[in-house]
């Protein structure tokens, strides 16, 4: 039960970041008389009642939103997610099974090396992708520790600064982006592997497998969209660079 509150409240951020301009988009009237009815008695069964009818109208909408979007990486994107948080649940319970063996320190290395790298992928992107970005928004230019415990102390401010890769004007291709395209996608295929790998049961190989197909679809979807925003130099860029694995 606690796994399935988990993935619920999951897939409602993930549509959140799929659709982010959701608040401008109409809402029922109920539910915009509901939230402004007695917020006071949110405690109580009604306002309980009221929350969860405000919720399953944002829970519909959001899906009515991607659903019309099935030709988009955002479409392709979602599920991707989904299925690879639903590989780390179903996993979840052997990931502390025997920690410290050779086999065990091996995993957590490469889970690590996972975040890493999709960390490294978004300050690139950040640094050199010039986003555009709204006047409240500063992105870092020092990785110091005052300044990562800066933004870690502030997770939805962070969170905007992140989501601004969709907006980048300017090609990357240096530093990882000099090996492969999808640093991102890499890492979540790099973190569904590890996963995995802990218990590679049949129900955990379809989930892995379904993922990196959206993942891959996802991928390509971007690929076309780029050579459309970068001509020619997106299409040089392919030829000499990997989409996930670096020297294959």
């Amino acid at each position: 039960m606690f796994k399935i509150i988990i993935f619920f409240m999951f897939s409602l951020i993930m549509l959140k970041i799929s659709c982010p301009d959701i608040e401008t988009m109409p809402q029922s009237s109920s539910v915009i008389a509901g939230d402004r009815r007695d917020r006071g008695d949110l405690y109580t069964f009604k306002g309980f009642l009221r929350l969860l009818r405000s919720l399953f109208s944002l829970a519909m909408t959001l899906i009515h939103s991607l659903i019309f979007d099935t030709h988009g990486r955002k479409f392709y994107r979602f599920f991707a997610l989904e299925f690879v948080f639903l590989l780390i649940l179903v996993n979840f319970g052997y990931w502390l099974k025997n920690p410290f063996t050779f086999f065990r320190l091996i995993t957590w290395l490469t889970l690590c090396g996972s975040f890493v790298l999709a960390g490294y992928a978004i300050y690139h992107l950040l640094l050199f992708g010039k986003p555009q970005l709204s006047n409240d928004i500063e992105i870092p230019t020092k990785l110091t520790s005052s300044e990562i415990y800066k933004y870690i102390r502030r997770p939805l401010y962070t969170s905007r600064i992140i989501l601004s890769i969709e907006t980048t004007t300017e090609l990357v291709t240096s530093g990882i982006y000099e090996y492969i395209r999808h640093p991102l996608y890499s890492s979540l295929i790099l973190l569904g592997a590890v996963t995995l790998i802990k218990n590679p049961s049949l129900l955990a190989t379809s989930l892995f497998s379904v993922a990196t197909v959206f993942l891959y679809a996802t991928a390509r979807i971007e690929e076309k969209e780029n050579l459309i925003k970068f001509g020619e130099d997106y299409a040089v860029y392919m030829e000499r660079s990997n989409m996930f694995i670096p020297f294959l």
